[in-house]
């Protein structure tokens, strides 16, 4: 499929796991200095007691680095750079918030390989503070890290721990739902989510704070339906189905249907698009994370097991709590009742903006009973995640909405020096995913995010403040070499600008389960989409 564009407006390189190795049980708050010396926050920029740290270091020419470049590409004002070395006891802080990568096998999620970013924002800001930070102020990280097996308590001393650290903005992987809340909305910090969506009525509360690389539920919803029926996904008159439900970390208190509070969900389920009985609300119970180890654990939901593997699963199972027993059985026949329900009703595609596990159970159970529609997901999901231990005849049928690189792009020159810096840290294990691994893409995203977050800080005159910073990131554009742009403006929060249909292929050797190629060109989202819920 090939599409005219609208107005142009590894094979793994060994076994890489242990390099999200763990830095500490639960919920990590370390402040780095982000240079070689490895020290507190009130150390050098440079190795302690090294000509470097007690001498000027001399900027000859900043767009001949990766930051410099990068920065400049987003906007930003180079003349922030100094020859001077910058000033610690001025710094400028900015909190990194993502999940434990390293209890990645706990959740059933083992052959998943994904660097934590934090080592790259690291690598990212020792390079601007080398040379003269911004403004003369060098520009540090604390890092925070919630746990996938226990997360309200980890976001509990999250929710204490970065407000104290009074960051300029807090770049969060992938926008969990209790982060946003208790830093976004209610400590009024700004937020950058990375690998990020939310739902419309959260994005509201944050009042202008929180700016989303891909966007907000409903706004990626009413893409992924507007672009797969210009790409010929699907047909006019096509029966499809919608699973929606709440995201990864919604709080007890809200409500549990909360895909009515998506403007555009309701304007979708309000027409003739959907038929009745198979717009199908997850509930909320189903997406605890700590339910995933064990569902992995007793092969929920999976087909074709052997007598071996039964067994094995019966042996986990009756391990397992008298309670977790119960939600796994809850979950078992919800999925199983909700894929017959689809197949009878005719429904040839599915539409999703369920978190990626219940997209997931969904095409397990669709594989369960023989059925086998066309699965059409949006950035919401994450591929990788979805496809991760999805049975590979629906893996064949998977087509995802979405603002960001596939196999087959080019490697631009940006992306190569965002590897580059992350090699040349000190002290650090080398990078050496290939080229569209999942790692190398959330690396380079990485790099994409503090361009556009140095970028708002380099236009600040005057010493640097939220309000400042948020007015500065709100008038961001970005055009990425891959064809993508993150932009954002005045009451548009939803940074995707661009979408392009990609389509799953496991015979690909870049990961375990395939990858994701681009089969349609740029497409710009419709003037009659809203860009904002609400």
């Amino acid at each position: 499929m090939n599409l005219t564009p609208l107005r142009r407006r590894h094979r793994r390189c060994g076994n890489q796991r242990g390099r999200t190795r763990r830095l500490l049980a639960g919920v990590v708050a370390v402040a780095l200095t982000t240079a070689a010396c490895g020290g507190g926050a009130d150390q050098p920029v440079a190795e302690p007691g090294s000509a470097a740290a007690n001498e000027p270091q001399a900027v000859t020419d900043v767009l001949a680095t990766r930051t410099g470049t990068g920065i400049a590409s987003a906007g930003g004002d180079l003349s922030a750079f100094s020859p001077d070395q910058c000033s610690v006891a001025r710094a400028v802080r900015i909190a990194y918030l993502g999940p434990d990568l390293g209890e990645f096998e706990e959740v059933g999620l083992g052959s998943l390989v994904i660097e934590d970013p934090w080592r790259g924002i690291s690598a990212y800001l020792t390079e601007v503070n080398a040379n003269g930070g911004i403004h003369g102020r060098c520009v540090q990280v604390s890092v925070h890290q919630w746990s996938w097996t226990d997360p309200e308590s980890s976001f509990d001393k999250v929710c204490r721990a970065v407000p104290v650290v009074e960051p300029i903005v807090v770049i969060n992987l992938f926008g969990d739902a209790r982060g946003v809340e208790c830093l976004a909305v209610e400590a009024e910090l700004p937020m950058l989510g990375l690998y990020a969506s939310v739902p419309a009525s959260l994005q509201r509360r944050s009042r202008g704070r929180l700016f989303l690389d891909d966007g907000t539920a409903g706004y990626l919803l009413a893409n992924s339906i507007e672009v797969a029926r210009r790409s010929a996904i699907f047909a006019e008159g096509d029966k499809t189905g919608l699973l929606y439900g709440p995201p990864v970390g919604a709080p007890p208190s809200w409500q549990d249907n909360i895909g009515r509070d998506f403007d555009q969900v309701e304007m979708v389920t309000g027409s003739s698009l959907f038929i009745p009985g198979t717009i199908t609300h997850v509930p909320r119970k189903f997406g605890q994370l700590d339910l995933l180890g064990a569902e992995d654990r007793v092969r929920l939901l999976e087909s074709d097991l052997t007598t071996a593997e039964q067994a094995a699963a019966a042996n986990e199972l009756s391990g397992l709590s008298a309670s977790e027993r119960s939600v796994l059985g809850e979950i078992e026949q919800f999925y199983l009742d909700a894929a017959v329900e689809h197949r009878d009703s005719g429904v040839v595609a599915v539409f999703a903006t369920a978190p990626w596990f219940e997209l997931r159970r969904m095409m397990r159970a669709a594989e369960r009973i023989g059925w086998r529609p066309r699965w059409i997901a949006s950035d919401i999901q994450g591929a990788t995640l979805t496809l991760t231990g999805a049975p590979p005849a629906q893996a064949d049928n998977f087509f995802l909405v979405s603002a960001r690189r596939a196999a087959g792009d080019p490697q631009t020159e940006l992306d190569r020096g965002c590897v580059g810096l992350r090699n040349a840290a000190p002290d650090e294990e080398s990078f050496e995913h290939r080229h569209h691994t999942d790692a190398w893409s959330v690396l380079v995203a990485t790099c994409d995010s503090l361009d556009v977050t140095l970028s708002a800080l380099s236009r600040i005159s005057g010493p640097p403040s939220t309000e400042a910073f948020v007015t500065q990131l709100a008038a961001t554009s970005y055009e990425a070499g891959f064809g993508g742009r993150l932009g954002f403006g005045p009451d548009d929060f939803s940074g995707a600008d661009r979408f392009r249909v990609l389509q799953a292929d496991p015979g690909c050797v870049l990961d375990e389960w395939g990858c994701m190629r681009a089969v349609t060109d740029w497409l710009e989202p419709s003037a009659d989409v809203p860009r904002e819920d609400g």
